[in-house]
C-alpha cells in the first residue's frame, strides 16, 4: 500500500508539474529586481555601566558618549504568474554593511489568491509574521532601532534580542532558520500561519548531521532547539473608519532534556490618525549546559510587554513606546535574572515617498537581579542604565 500511496503521489506531482511548465511557456521567465532600504543615525547616549566583580567590589565601564549607527539591507526579489493565476517567487536580502549573518534571509514563494503562500526557506517564522506591537513615532522598540542598532551598549552579548528581555516576537533563536511555512488566504478578516522548522539556525543553514546540534564549540555541553513548530492566527479589518489588528501566536520546540514553549498576543487600534496597542510574550525552557560549571541554564524562561501609541498627520507622525522584559535564568548572565525597561519618545517627518527623517528621545534600565554567576568572566555583574537621543534618516527603496 505504501509503495502505491508513494507512486501514485509521484505521478500526481508529474502531472502537476507538467502542467505548471506548460503555463510556464506562456509567462514570462522571472526578472529580479533590487528594493531595500538604508538608514544612518547620529545617537548620543549617557550610560552608566557597572560590573560586580568575583571579589565583590564594582567597576565602571565608560563608553563614548557619540556613536553614528547604521543598518541597511539590499534586497532582490522576482517573481512570475503563470497563466492559471500561481506566482513563484524569490526574496534575498544582503546586509549592506559587514555582518556575521551577511545572509540575512533567502526564500522561495509559491502563492495565489485562492490558496494562499507557501514559503520555503530562510525566513520568520508564522507566528512572527502575524505578530501585532504597539505603534511608533518613527524609532521602533519592539525587536527594533533601539536593538538593533545598538542605541546603548547590550551588556548580554546581543542575546536579549532573541529573548523576552527585548522582544515580543517569537523568536528564541529561530530567526530566519531554514522552514517551511504556509500562510492561509485572508478570509472575514483572519488569517491563519502554520511554519515547521527542522532545526533552530538563526540566519540560515543546511547542516543536519545530527537531530540535537550544538551551538557552542562543546558538543558534549551545548545543544540547540530542533523539530520547532509555530503557528499565528492575525485578524485585520476595518469597522467605518475604526481600524483592528490582533495576532495570537505560539511556537514550540525540542531539546534533549528542556522543550522551548514561548506565546504572545498582540492588538493595536486606530482611528482619525491616532494609534494604541500592545503586546506579550511569555516563554519556558530552551536550556543549555554550560561547559565548565555542569549547571544546565536556562535561556528563555521569561516573560515581556510593550505598549505604545502614535498620531499621525499628513507627513508628520509622533509616538511613545514603552517596553519590559524579564528572562529567569538568563545563559549570558551566568543563570540569574535579568530585567530590561526601554522607551522612547520619538517622531518622523516624511520628506517624500521613502525618505524620512526621525528622531527622539530614550532612556533604558538593564538590571542583572540575581547575578549567579558560575564563570570568572560571564558578564553576571552588570547593571547599565541611561538616556540619549538619537536623530537619522530612513530611506525606502
Amino acid at each position: 500500500m505504501k509503495k502505491y500511496l508513494l507512486g501514485t503521489t509521484a505521478l500526481a506531482t508529474a502531472g502537476l508539474m507538467a502542467g505548471m511548465a506548460s503555463d510556464a511557456a506562456a509567462s514570462e521567465r522571472i526578472k529580479v529586481g533590487v528594493n531595500g532600504y538604508h538608514q544612518q543615525w547620529g545617537v548620543y547616549a549617557d550610560q552608566d555601566i557597572d560590573t560586580r566583580n568575583d571579589d565583590g567590589s564594582s567597576t565602571k565601564i565608560k563608553t563614548s558618549p557619540v556613536d553614528q549607527k547604521h543598518n541597511s539591507e539590499i534586497c532582490f526579489n522576482g517573481e512570475s504568474t503563470l497563466d492559471n493565476g500561481i506566482t513563484f517567487g524569490l526574496n534575498v536580502q544582503l546586509e549592506a554593511n559587514t555582518e556575521g549573518d551577511q545572509i540575512d534571509e533567502s526564500y522561495l514563494y509559491v502563492q495565489s489568491d485562492s490558496m494562499g503562500r507557501l514559503i520555503v526557506g530562510d525566513e520568520n517564522n508564522a507566528g512572527y509574521l502575524l505578530h501585532v506591537t504597539a505603534p511608533d513615532g518613527g524609532i521602533s522598540i519592539d525587536s527594533g532601532d533601539m536593538i538593533s542598532d545598538s542605541f546603548w551598549a547590550d551588556t548580554y552579548g546581543g542575546s536579549s534580542f532573541n529573548t523576552s528581555l527585548a522582544t515580543t516576537n517569537l523568536r528564541f533563536n529561530d530567526n530566519d532558520s531554514g522552514k517551511f511555512t504556509y500562510i492561509s488566504p485572508r478570509f472575514a478578516g483572519f488569517q491563519l500561519g502554520a511554519s515547521y522548522i527542522p532545526q533552530f539556525e538563526p540566519g540560515g543553514g543546511d547542516d543536519n548531521s545530527s537531530i540535537y546540534k550544538s551551538r557552542g564549540t562543546n558538543t558534549d555541553d551545548t545543544e540547540t532547539q530542533n523539530e520547532g513548530y509555530a503557528v499565528g492566527l492575525n485578524f485585520r479589518e476595518d469597522f467605518g473608519g475604526f481600524g483592528v489588528q490582533a495576532s495570537v501566536g505560539y511556537l514550540g520546540a525540542n531539546t534533549s532534556d528542556n522543550p522551548l514553549s514561548a506565546g504572545n498576543v498582540g492588538a493595536q487600534f486606530s482611528f482619525a490618525g491616532f494609534s494604541v496597542g500592545g503586546a506579550y510574550v511569555k516563554a519556558f525552557g530552551g536550556s543549555r549546559t554550560l561547559a565548565d560549571g555542569g549547571e544546565e541554564v536556562t535561556e528563555f524562561d521569561g516573560d515581556g510587554w510593550t505598549a505604545g501609541g502614535a498620531y499621525e498627520i499628513g507627513p508628520y507622525k509622533i509616538g511613545i513606546t514603552y517596553q519590559r522584559g524579564v528572562n529567569d535564568g538568563f545563559a549570558n548572565a551566568g543563570g540569574g535574572d535579568v530585567r530590561l525597561d526601554q522607551a522612547n519618545i520619538s517622531g518622523t517627518y516624511q520628506f517624500g515617498p521613502g525618505i524620512r527623517l526621525v528622531g527622539g528621545f530614550f532612556a533604558y534600565d538593564a538590571d542583572a537581579q540575581n547575578p549567579g554567576c558560575v564563570t570568572d568572566n560571564c558578564g553576571a555583574g552588570y547593571n547599565n542604565d541611561g538616556w540619549g537621543f538619537a536623530s537619522g534618516i530612513k530611506l525606502g527603496f
